[in-house]
């Protein structure tokens, strides 16, 4: 029989042990998880919003990943930095679909507003008051409109005067949509997206030596700014948007939904979204002020297809100016900060988002191609949703090979 010393003493030796044990498994487990992410290498073509969300979603599921473009996304020329940032799905197919990616980036917007913190800071949670014609049968509202955090609801023409939010309702209002949505400021939230990429050990490459005639060409550029591995799984990730056409060689179905806005001084008074589809403005190219960030309002909008002309002609800045009085009396004379002109990645096809094994000659049996681009005038309110939808993708195809 033992003592109560040798006792105590053995149990004391039995828990090292199994603490030793448990350490030595977590040990394992990490070397392990860091393996397999040594095996899995990305190389993620385009510096958009839809690019460097995919990137984090990649980083979180152990990928090595390097992010190249030509521009980077803060540069003014790129149409995720100068876009509206208002949550509200446009011009994007399908609409199931979008739905589904849209309420899956909402709620990534309202937790990140819980949670505090600079990206919290860029997210402005604003009421919505979209300006209608005529009545909206419920079976034709858009199944957006279903998401509980929105609260949305359909005003007619004496519930939008009660709202108080438009200082006067204009002739041919029936009514309106109205709920509750988030705009984001984009220049701050996107140095949070450069901040999380960095901090998982992801890689950004940006400027001119990485302007990419194909998919294959990019991958070995992406490679090249990473350590060589001998093995391992490799994808190239196509977030390119109007991009998307050239580097595929051919047409690949988008084309520029060209947008014109200014952007003004933000007076007192001017803390709800409007927007209108009243003549001469319609649901397709809606008039629209959508208060954005610290002091300013960005006042458009334009849709004009196949246009790639990238400033703004003189009728437009007047038109911009006449829309701006329209829907914010206090703006007529508002001083003008900044215009922009941005092509929206439009596919009438609908957003491309799959992954395939790569078919080009010489490329190895791990090696893969996912498209996630053509996310039209919602690149803002679909991108963690096609992100995450994209690597599930990518995943999946690499499940099946493993299987074969």
């Amino acid at each position: 029989s033992l003592s109560l010393s040798q006792s105590q003493s053995l149990s004391q030796s039995l828990s090292l042990s199994l603490s030793q044990s448990q350490s030595l498994s977590q040990s394992l487990s990490l070397s392990l998880s860091q393996s397999m992410a040594q095996r899995k290498t990305a190389v993620v073509l385009g510096a958009g919003v839809v690019g460097l969300t995919t990137a984090v979603e990649l980083l979180k599921r152990q990928w090595r990943v390097v992010v190249i473009a030509e521009h980077g996304p803060l540069d003014k020329r790129t149409t995720s930095q100068g876009a509206g940032g208002l949550w509200m799905p446009f011009h994007v197919e399908p609409a199931a679909d979008s739905a589904r990616w849209a309420e899956t980036t909402l709620k990534q917007y309202v937790s990140e507003k819980a949670c505090g913190g600079a990206r919290a800071r860029a997210i402005e949670m604003l009421t919505v008051l979209n300006l209608k014609p005529k009545p909206t049968p419920v079976s034709e509202l858009p199944q957006w409109a279903q998401i509980p955090e929105l609260t949305f609801q359909v005003l007619n023409r004496d519930d939008v005067h009660a709202t108080g939010i438009a200082a006067r309702v204009p002739p041919g209002v029936w009514g309106a949509w109205y709920f509750k949505a988030p705009v984001v400021h984009a220049e701050p939230y996107i140095e949070c997206l450069l901040e999380e990429i960095h901090g998982y050990g992801g890689k950004l490459c940006f400027g001119p030596q990485y302007r990419c005639s194909s998919l294959r060409h990019a991958l070995d550029l992406g490679l090249a700014e990473l350590p060589h591995l001998p093995s391992g799984s490799r994808a190239v990730v196509n977030c390119t948007g109007l991009g998307a056409n050239s580097v595929l060689g051919g047409d690949a179905g988008v084309i520029p939904g060209r947008g014109v806005v200014i952007k003004v001084r933000r007076p007192p008074g001017c803390d709800a979204v409007i927007t209108s589809e009243i003549a001469p403005f319609t649901e397709d190219s809606p008039a629209y002020a959508i208060p954005r960030g610290p002091g300013l309002v960005t006042v458009g909008g334009t849709y004009l297809e196949d246009d790639y002309e990238l400033k703004a002609r003189p009728e437009e800045l007047a038109d911009m100016r006449q829309k701006a009085a329209y829907l914010y009396p206090q703006l007529a004379d508002a001083e003008i900060a900044e215009t922009w002109v941005g092509l929206r990645p439009v596919r009438h096809a609908g957003v491309r988002l799959e992954a395939l094994r790569a078919d080009w000659a010489g490329a190895a049996a791990d090696t893969y191609v996912v498209h996630n681009f053509g996310h039209g005038g919602s690149g803002w309110t679909i991108m963690y949703g096609t992100a995450q939808e994209a690597v599930d993708a990518l995943e999946t195809q690499m499940l099946k090979r493993a299987r074969l």
